[in-house]
């Protein structure tokens, strides 16, 4: 046993193979998050070790790794695959470490930095959140909140309190109708391949329609303005002479 070089000064026994000193479980968190730490009853009998993950045999200064209540270091990719590779009715008690067969979950109780920084990491994995307690998130109950949400930023924005009862205009009825034609939700209707065609027919059959609007218009105005127009007007046009006039 030994004291550990952190501001705790706790005493341990705890060994770094790596740095060679007693470590507490503060000093794992903070500056030996991958060191193979073991007793220092062990260091004396056997100080060989070798820095790697048993499970991938993939160095450990490589990839987020994990470290057990039994101090045993995997990286989290390794462990996650490990885990979901275990039958799906697998009781929390079944999921234990590869090397020493501990539980992998600790304690309900337990409470260390060891054990704070392991539920976190165990908490975004899925197959753990049974484990320790936490709700399951389903998988597909995931992606269809993630669809309804894209869906909801391509549909036409809703009216506010402010101004759902203000008149609108033709060209802002028409530019709503048009972008829900547009932009449909995918996932709804079957993608359809003549689609770009028909936009080309209908921004083509809009412009017609507008050419044509125009031209009636221009016209009505025109024979407005020439009924108004006195040189038009036989009785007021002094240069025509009407049957009657003395």
């Amino acid at each position: 046993m030994g004291l550990c070089k952190c501001p705790k000064k706790k005493v341990t026994n705890q060994f770094c193979f790596e740095h060679r000193v007693n470590v507490c479980e503060h000093c794992l968190v903070s500056n030996h998050p991958r060191c193979i730490v073991k007793s220092y009853l062990h260091w004396l009998q056997d100080s060989d070790y070798n820095p790697v993950c048993t499970l991938c045999n993939g160095s450990l200064a490589e990839g987020d790794v994990i470290r057990l209540v039994c101090y045993d270091v995997f990286h989290l990719a390794c462990i996650d695959k490990f885990s979901q590779s275990l039958p799906p009715n697998t009781a929390p008690a079944g999921y234990t470490c590869p090397n020493c067969k501990n539980t992998i979950f600790p304690p309900e109780k337990m409470v260390s930095p060891v054990v704070d920084q392991l539920r976190h990491k165990l908490s975004s994995l899925q197959w753990a959140r049974a484990g320790l307690g936490l709700p399951v998130v389903s998988c597909t109950v995931s992606r269809k909140t993630l669809d309804k949400r894209q869906d909801n930023l391509q549909q036409p924005q809703q009216d506010h309190d402010e101004n759902k009862y203000q008149r609108r205009g033709a060209i802002d009825w028409f530019t709503r109708w048009f972008r829900t034609r547009v932009n449909k939700p995918k996932g709804q209707l079957i993608d359809d391949p003549n689609a770009s065609l028909k936009r080309t027919m209908m921004v083509f059959f809009l412009v017609i329609l507008a050419f044509v609007t125009i031209v009636v218009i221009f016209t009505r105005v025109g024979r407005s303005t020439a009924n108004r127009d006195p040189l038009l007007d036989p009785m007021s046009n002094p240069n025509i002479k009407v049957q009657g006039d003395h």
